[in-house]
């Protein structure tokens, strides 16, 4: 056991701040009852005009740990302020955290463990999910009950992993100065966000390791500026139908900008990190050709050339077969339904 705790690696805690006093004392009591401290806390407050800063001067000024605290002069919006609070951290490890949720207190120990594997570049954990006055509605992953590994490209490229669960390896900031041509395809004239930008590197050049653990409490609020779409199916599913053709639309660009990402990334890379990319490269080609395929059916302007570009997709077996590989059959179903039968309806 000695043994296992020395190459355990440090974890530095990146917490973003942004008018967050409600909840914030909270949060900041469970990363002090942290039965394994992390190495350092970096804070970054985008402009908070609450009571923020000075719940976070308070608590650094008493903490078993250093805490570094930034203080933005302009308010840059929580996509850059959790990338910078990212960069200033030293740790090997860093473990993203909200300024709404509560941690508990085995986090960070059980989250260290699964980079004694020098592959995993990034684990993350199952919730519990909390409403506003801190009562227990369910969990983030129901059904998933045991530890998963999942090797270069083997993570479907859109899987959303919450940010707040997320430890990845300080290795990956090295890609930072990418970022800003980054785009979220969710949200096109915006960069990823960090909980989008840190699993694509880490499922490009190693293992991602999911924790079946509830290992903190994510808060859903009104005020939430990413929550967890599992809690209103229907509503979740609705937005689907209604915005098909824009979200694969965002695929189709996301894309190609994830592969002009990969080939801008090349100075960045170690030698041993080529063959991944390379491979990365030509996964994203593909993915590329597939998304603009996909995008025809919705936006072909005769019913006749949607029907073909659906037909191709079918015929190449693009939505069923390895799961990182292919659409998917709700995919197929959306496809079939909303794209072949009503997207020219509806822009009309």
């Amino acid at each position: 056991m000695a043994k296992s705790r020395r190459f355990m690696p440090n974890v530095s805690v990146a917490l973003a701040t942004c008018n967050g006093e409600r909840y914030l004392a909270a949060q900041l009591d469970s990363l002090a009852r942290q039965t394994s401290h992390p190495s350092e806390l970096i804070i970054a407050d985008d402009c908070s005009s609450d009571e923020s800063v000075k719940l976070i001067r308070n608590f650094a000024a008493k903490a078993a740990f250093p805490v570094r605290v930034i203080q933005n002069t302009v308010r840059v919006g929580y996509r850059a302020n959790f990338m910078q609070a990212a960069e200033a951290c030293s740790g090997e490890l860093i473990a993203f955290c909200d300024q709404d949720d509560i941690w508990h207190a085995e986090k960070l120990g059980r989250m260290r463990q699964p980079f004694q594997d020098p592959n995993v570049l990034l684990a993350y954990h199952n919730s519990t999910l909390i409403d506003d006055a801190g009562s227990a509605i369910g969990t983030v992953y129901r059904n998933r009950r045991t530890t998963k590994a999942f090797g270069p490209l083997n993570l479907h490229p859109w899987t959303i992993i919450p940010g707040h669960a997320q430890v990845v390896r300080r290795s990956l900031v090295r890609f930072t100065s990418l970022h800003r041509h980054s785009i979220d395809p969710y949200c096109t004239t915006e960069p990823m966000p960090h909980d989008q930008w840190y699993p694509f590197w880490a499922s490009v050049l190693g293992t991602i390791t999911y924790i079946p653990e509830c290992l903190a409490q994510y808060r859903q609020h009104g005020a939430n500026l990413s929550g967890w779409p599992h809690i209103g199916w229907i509503a979740y599913v609705l937005d689907h139908i209604s915005n098909a053709e824009k979200y694969v639309s965002g695929e189709s660009l996301g894309a190609r900008n994830r592969l002009e990402l990969l080939r801008r990334c090349v100075g960045q890379l170690h030698p041993d990190e080529m063959a991944r990319v390379e491979s990365a490269i030509s996964y994203y080609q593909a993915l590329s050709k597939r998304s603009d395929q996909r995008l025809a059916v919705y936006d072909n302007p005769t019913w006749r050339g949607r029907a073909r570009a659906l037909y191709t997709l079918v015929r190449q077996g693009d939505y069923v077969g390895r799961v990182s590989e292919t659409l998917g059959i709700p995919a197929l179903l959306l496809d079939a339904t909303i794209g072949l039968a009503f997207s020219n309806y509806a822009r009309k």
